[in-house]
């Protein structure tokens, strides 16, 4: 039997807190969640083409 399919369709964002900022929204933290159980998940979204945008593609494609 193959791993589940999972496509995610939403924002991503990043929370900002007193002690930092953390990578988050829903829709992403399902996909990370989903990908670390072992499915085979493709994320569907936009970001911008600054810091934040780059290091949010960096989390999802896992480096």
């Amino acid at each position: 039997m193959g791993h589940p399919v999972v496509i995610s369709l939403g924002e991503v964002l990043w929370d900002l807190f007193p002690d930092g900022a953390r990578f988050g929204g829903a829709p992403a933290n399902f996909a990370c969640h989903a990908a670390a159980l072992g499915a085979r998940v493709s994320m569907t979204s936009a970001v911008g083409d600054d810091l934040q945008g780059r290091e949010a593609i960096d989390i999802l494609r896992g480096k």
